[in-house]
């Protein structure tokens, strides 16, 4: 007889929150790491579809619906109820010591390790990850040329999902007034593809992973936002991860493998935050830390007619953040990272909180590298409006 069961699927039991409060005594504890100490190589060595061995305060009876309060081993399997051609049944029991032993409640769960395996941004990605090369799907402009940026956070709205990234990255905005306000209409479909069109891959061509919903380029706001909205129709992720090119990025950034960020939480005022480092994850630059300045900049772009005596010059981007690499030597952003997602991590290690998104970055002789520009990520919800959220992953 076969079996066929994906062991990452399975039925969660309902644990009510008084349960969820059940301490394990001391001595319960120390009798419980004596019977996984004396145990746990029999266990391994005799049970191939193990993965987990812990200790609970309650043991579950028909499936969950009867729970006791009593100390035990639980023993989380692949498939529970299967048992592997010519192995043992799952003990009952654990022997302690002479004359003492502790129960066992067999679940199902799985281990997965911290860390994760990634590709390089431009790479075909399975399942698509933030910091990935992405672009439109036509040329624009004349001569026509392909836009591409960086796939920034994840965001949810009306029971989909998406990800944010700069409206100048998918429309061209040649004119230095232009204002954008675009919402999807199917008459006029902005097709985005990872990776970028201007990309070679031995997967052929760049697929579609979705669509515009939404984008606004508006320099007149304050703080000004130059955000759009893709929303996704394939693809879809299941957790807020990383594109990453090498390994030696996030550990010379201070990270010991490679991060997810799944909580959804996001900082709109930085005034109190101290001197937490902030780390970026862009598809050029890969993943990138630095200092950001309290202070608002201003910034336009450069314009080679000065058409003095008043001179229009370029579209001016007001009170966006700047950030600079932690080494001097080091640039924090680089051309294609617009899009990219800027995050703030607190001494906690999984507190990581977005900030803001990059839109380009500032070149000045007293800086011996590139520092980015950032649009506070909470300026940028609030001119999307209620409907967009940062997204969260259970």
């Amino acid at each position: 007889m076969v079996m066929k069961q994906n062991p990452y699927a399975f039925t969660k039991k309902k644990v009510d929150d008084f349960k969820k409060d059940m301490k394990i005594s001391g001595e319960d504890k120390i009798r419980a790491e004596k019977a996984i100490a004396r145990n746990r190589d029999r266990l391994w060595r005799d049970h191939s579809n193990l993965n987990i061995i812990g200790v609970s305060p309650v043991i579950y009876r028909s499936n969950g619906a009867n729970i006791i309060q009593k100390p035990c081993i639980v023993l989380y399997c692949s498939t529970k109820g299967v048992v592997p051609l010519d192995e043992p049944d799952f003990p009952k029991q654990l022997d302690i010591e002479k004359d003492d032993s502790i129960d066992v409640d067999v679940h199902e769960g799985y281990f997965l390790p911290g860390g994760y395996s990634s590709l390089p941004s431009t790479s075909y990605h399975d399942v698509l990850k933030m910091g990935c090369d992405i672009g439109r799907s036509t040329p624009v402009g004349d001569p026509p040329r392909f836009l591409g940026g960086t796939l920034g956070p994840f965001v949810k709205f009306n029971n989909k999902i998406g990800f944010l990234t700069c409206a100048h990255v998918l429309f061209g905005i040649a004119n230095p007034t232009t204002t954008l306000d675009y919402k999807y209409d199917v008459n006029n479909k902005i097709e985005v593809v990872q990776p970028s069109s201007d990309t070679t891959t031995v997967n052929g061509p760049p697929k579609p992973c979705g669509h515009v919903k939404r984008a606004i380029f508006n320099p007149e706001l304050n703080p000004s936002i130059d955000a759009a909205v893709v929303e996704l129709t394939d693809r879809l992720p299941n957790k807020g991860q990383f594109s990453n090119t090498k390994h030696s990025s996030y550990k010379e950034a201070g990270f010991e493998e490679l991060p997810e960020y799944n909580s959804g939480k996001v900082r709109r005022d930085l005034t109190h935050c101290g001197e937490y480092p902030v780390f970026q994850f862009g598809s050029s630059s890969d993943v990138t830390k630095g200092t950001v300045s309290m202070c608002g900049v201003d910034v336009r772009r450069l314009s080679a007619a000065l058409g003095l005596p008043l001179g229009n010059g370029d579209v001016q981007m007001k009170n966006q953040y700047q950030v600079r690499g932690a080494n001097p030597a080091v640039s924090f952003s680089s051309q294609g990272d617009s899009g990219s997602a800027v995050f703030m991590k607190s001494s906690d290690a999984d507190d990581m909180r977005c900030i803001g998104m990059a839109i380009g970055s500032t070149h000045v002789d007293k800086d011996r590298c590139p520092s980015a520009v950032v649009t506070p990520i909470g300026a940028v919800l609030d001119a999307l409006g209620s409907d967009y959220k940062i997204a969260s992953f259970p």
